[in-house]
């Protein structure tokens, strides 16, 4: 399977020592050579595959045309369970081949080849090597899947991940505060929302009943931070909403100064005449465009709190009550929620995380972290 997102990334530039200003002339072989392998970066592999395409490198001989036929033999060394469709290519200065890398293991999480570059004229060689990440894999969402659903989940969770970009800078809701990679922890690098039918005996066993012990009991357990909404309603069986977002790094618990907030926003009705509109001097809102939040809020002094609002006529907001559980497992944050609470069935959605000292980032020196996906200028995901 062709990954759904690939980001190429430049492994190395090969300039060996002794290398001179200007142009070599034929007559003296040329004490630069120079060769550059450009591939590796992030992907997702369908687990029930058998040999998938991990991506593709490029090769080029970036010696000038005029040192003729001076050829880089390029050579590719593999691991077992990935090939390619070559192993080994000569090019000469100018010239370039993209080269197509697959893989059988499809539940590594990260794999790595090494490409020989080696001069034909010298016989001097340089290793560079390659890596790809399987995001799936290293992912925490399909085991908090497996463990809510108690059987397999696999083919509908992948099903439902999607890539998003990383090394981004985030705009601010107020464009005067400047831009800012997100942090670690902040920075979505999957996402995702799948469906769900649980009946009361699942969702009691994963949070708890009268009988049992819960997989996901509230407050910090053996698999994960779980929280309640607040106000909250009764457990029901029925169809649910799994939405979820996994980021770069584990996502802290607790913090002695920061402010946290991990929220899933959707258009419940799809109807754009009643979303939210951000204030003037806020445009890019994290929340534009959507009529129902659920907010995982975090302050040293209160700890977590799970919170739904719905955006009203003019712009007026509300907490409601709502029966959505979120479990903050390692780099994921899970979020259920009974679909009765959408007037569609699949209501489009965006994945946010913000992080501040209190003041929301909005004073120097600026201190903030945020990711918006999509982002506030792109539609929001939409998904079967």
């Amino acid at each position: 399977m062709v990954p759904r997102s690939f980001l190429l990334f430049v492994v190395s530039l090969l300039c060996l020592p002794g290398c001179r200003n200007g142009r070599t002339s034929m007559a003296q072989l040329p004490e630069l050579v120079a060769a550059a392998v450009t591939g590796g970066g992030r992907v997702l592999l369908d687990p029930l595959a058998t040999r998938v395409l991990l991506g593709t490198i490029l090769l080029q001989n970036s010696l000038a045309s005029d040192f003729g036929s001076a050829g880089i033999v390029f050579r590719l060394l593999l691991a077992a369970g990935c090939e390619a469709d070559e192993n080994e290519v000569v090019l000469t200065p100018g010239q370039q081949r993209q080269i197509a890398i697959y893989t059988t293991l499809v539940t590594a999480s990260a794999f790595s080849i090494a490409v020989i570059a080696n001069y034909q004229r010298g016989g001097t060689e340089r290793e560079f090597p390659v890596a790809w990440t399987n995001e799936g894999a290293s992912s925490r969402a399909q085991s908090l899947f497996q463990l809510l659903y108690a059987s397999p989940i696999t083919a509908l969770w992948f099903a439902s991940a999607v890539l998003a970009p990383i090394g981004v800078l985030t705009r601010n809701s107020n464009p005067q505060v400047p831009q800012r990679l997100p942090a670690l922890a902040q920075e979505v690098r999957l996402f995702g929302a799948l469906s769900l039918f649980l009946t009361l005996l699942q969702l009691e066993a994963a949070f708890g009943g009268p009988l049992d012990v819960p997989t996901f009991p509230l407050g910090q357990g053996a698999e994960g931070f779980t929280v309640a909404a607040t106000p909250s309603a009764p457990l029901a069986a029925g169809s649910h909403c799994a939405f979820w977002l996994t980021t770069q790094e584990t996502i802290p618990v607790a913090d002695p100064v920061q402010r946290f907030q991990y929220a899933l926003v959707v258009d419940s009705d799809t109807n754009p005449a009643n979303n939210y509109q951000p204030a003037a001097a806020f445009p890019d809102d994290f929340f534009g465009g959507t009529d129902r939040w659920y907010e995982l809020n975090y302050a040293p002094s209160t700890g977590w709190a799970l919170r739904c609002r719905v955006v009203g006529p003019g712009n007026t907001i509300t907490t409601v009550a709502s029966a959505a559980r979120a479990v903050l497992s390692g780099d994921t944050f899970l979020l259920l929620v009974p679909r009765t609470e959408f007037v569609v069935a699949n209501p489009p959605f965006r994945a946010t995380t913000f992080a501040h000292l209190g003041d929301f980032g909005q004073n120097p020196p600026y201190t903030w972290s945020g990711d918006p996906t999509p982002t506030v200028a792109e539609a929001l995901r939409s998904w079967q």
